[in-house]
């Protein structure tokens, strides 16, 4: 027998994703056991830490879309770009910057540094 989620057996997250950028920034050579949803991203199939991940690939949006959901707080934070090429920091100390990925928690307007 096989294990279907959705109706799909879970697959490990595609290249276009593990090779970005913003990806490597935050999870370095990690890969994660996810199923494609039909709203055109993947989901982690288990909690990653008591979180539950979001990837939404490049080709569907212009950029890489990640976002943590916390069942436990029910809260959902999106991952900043922080790469070279972003331009949100503005005037943020360069160490936090480099040092930090920024979660955004949109509900409430907090940014989270990890």
């Amino acid at each position: 027998g096989s294990v279907l989620i959705n109706g799909s057996p879970p697959n490990l997250l595609p290249a276009s994703i593990l090779q970005h950028p913003m990806y490597l920034r935050t999870f370095e050579s990690h890969n994660f056991e996810v199923s494609f949803c039909v709203e055109g991203f993947y989901r982690t199939t288990r909690c990653i830490m008591g979180k539950i991940y979001k990837f939404t690939p490049p080709s569907t949006t212009k950029q890489l879309i990640i976002k943590e959901f916390d069942p436990a707080a029910k809260m959902e934070l999106e991952l900043l770009d922080g790469t070279k090429d972003s331009t949100w920091q503005g005037d943020m100390p360069i160490r936090l910057c480099d040092s930090y990925s920024h979660w955004l928690y949109k509900e409430r307007y907090i940014l989270l540094l990890r």
